[in-house]
């Protein structure tokens, strides 16, 4: 599961992108997390906007062996990362 975690810093609350693995038989357990943000913002656009410091993870897809993650950045703009 690819979801947004909130943490205060010392330049107010920031966004990250976090990932999860779930059990597929019962969703509500955790099997692990990672234990660091899978992305923070590091881009101009992702760090002011309207809320500024934020990339908020909105919905991902798979082609072939990659991953994209389509989000929003600081309240102004849709991204995607790609992994």
């Amino acid at each position: 599961m690819i979801y947004h975690g909130v943490c205060e810093t010392n330049i107010g609350k920031t966004y990250h992108a976090a990932a999860a693995l779930l059990d597929l038989e019962n969703p509500q357990q955790v099997i692990g997390r990672l234990s660091y943000p899978l992305f923070s913002p590091a881009k101009k656009w992702e760090k002011k906007g309207v809320v500024n410091h934020v990339v908020f993870p909105t919905g991902s897809a798979q082609f072939g062996d990659d991953l994209y993650i389509y989000y929003g950045a600081a309240d102004t703009r849709i991204a995607v990362a790609r992994l």
